[in-house]
C-alpha cells in the first residue's frame, strides 16, 4: 500500500513568560527564530522583544553605541597623553568669558583691585601690595616693595614690640587681628585695623598675608601720643583691663595705669569709658 506523501514539518514555538519566543526545531540553539510576518502575535504576552543580533537590529545599535563610547574614551586618553585638546577642553573653550574662573589673571586682578589694603610679606618684608595699600599709606608700589613693615609704623620700638607680641599668637592660631596707630608717608598717624595670616605656623614671620583698613576718617588721631600711649590706647579699644594690657605689652599693670592717666588727661576724659569714646571719635 503506497505511503501518503509526508508533509513538511513546521517548527513549533513556545511562548516564555517574558514574551520571548524560542524555537524548538531549527536555528542555532540560544538564538531566537526569525519571525515571518504573522509569527508575532498581537498579544502583549507573546510579543517578541526587539533583541535580534543581525541586520542592524537594536541589539547591534546598542553594541555599536558601546563600542563608540569605548573608542571615544580611548581617544580622550590618547589626547590627554599626546597633548591634543580633549572634549573637556573644547567644552571649556566654548564657555562665555564670564564663566571662565580661576585663571592667574583673575586672581591677580582681584588682588590688585581689592577694596582693602593687601600686602604679602616674607620675614616682615613687603614683597607685594595692591593699589588700596598704596593709597592708604601714601607710597607708590615701587617704594613699598622690598621695604620692611617698619616703614608703616610710627616708631621703630613699636615695630619691634608688635612683632614680638604677634609671634606666639600667630604660631598658635595662625591669625592676628587688632587696631593700632600707623603712619602714612606724610608722617600723619592714623588708626588702622590690621588682620593677618601666617602661612607657616612653625615660622610665623616667614610668609604672611596682611590686610589694612583705614579707620582715620571716622577715628582720627588728634592728640600727640607716645609709642607706649598708642599701644595702651589700642588695647583699651579692645576692652582689656590694666592687668591684661600689662601682660600683652610685657609691662606692669601700674605702668599701664600711668599711661592711661596721661591719655585721660590729653583727651580730657574723666573715666576710662569716656576715654575710649573720645579715642574712637578722635576728639581731644
Amino acid at each position: 500500500m503506497p505511503r501518503p506523501p509526508s508533509l513538511p514539518r513546521q517548527p513549533r514555538s513556545v511562548a516564555r513568560p517574558e514574551g520571548r519566543t524560542l524555537p524548538v526545531q531549527g536555528g542555532p540553539p540560544g538564538l531566537p527564530a526569525e519571525p515571518d510576518g504573522d509569527a508575532v502575535s498581537s498579544s502583549p504576552s507573546l510579543a517578541l522583544p526587539q533583541r535580534r543580533a543581525r541586520d542592524g537590529s537594536p541589539s547591534d545599535q546598542r553594541t555599536a553605541t558601546h563600542d563608540s563610547a569605548r573608542a571615544l574614551g580611548r581617544q580622550r586618553s590618547a589626547s590627554s597623553v599626546s597633548g591634543t585638546p580633549d572634549v573637556h577642553a573644547e567644552l571649556s573653550a566654548e564657555r562665555p568669558p564670564a564663566l571662565s574662573l580661576g585663571s592667574p589673571t583673575d586672581f591677580r586682578l582681584a588682588f590688585a583691585l581689592a577694596p582693602v589694603g593687601l600686602v604679602i610679606s616674607r620675614q616682615r618684608i613687603m614683597v607685594d601690595c595692591n593699589e588700596a595699600a598704596c593709597e592708604i599709606f601714601g607710597y607708590s608700589h615701587e617704594l613699598m616693595i622690598g621695604q620692611s613693615f617698619m616703614l608703616l609704623y610710627p616708631s621703630h620700638d613699636e615695630y619691634v614690640r608688635q612683632g614680638e607680641r604677634m609671634l606666639p599668637v600667630l604660631g598658635a592660631r595662625g591669625r592676628w587681628s587688632d587696631q593700632r596707630v600707623m603712619r602714612r608717608a606724610t608722617g600723619e598717624s592714623f588708626w588702622c585695623h590690621v588682620t593677618g595670616r601666617a602661612l607657616d605656623r612653625a615660622d610665623p614671620h616667614a610668609a604672611g598675608i596682611w590686610s589694612f583698613e583705614d579707620l582715620g576718617a571716622r577715628q582720627p588721631v588728634k592728640a600727640e601720643l607716645t609709642s607706649r600711649e598708642r599701644e595702651v590706647a589700642a588695647r583699651l579699644l579692645d576692652g582689656l583691663t590694666s592687668k591684661e594690657i600689662g601682660r600683652a605689652l610685657g609691662i606692669s599693670h601700674r605702668t599701664v595705669e600711668i599711661h592711661r592717666a596721661r591719655l585721660m588727661r590729653k583727651y580730657g576724659a574723666a573715666t576710662t569709658a569716656e576715654l575710649v569714646q573720645k579715642i574712637l571719635r578722635g576728639s581731644g
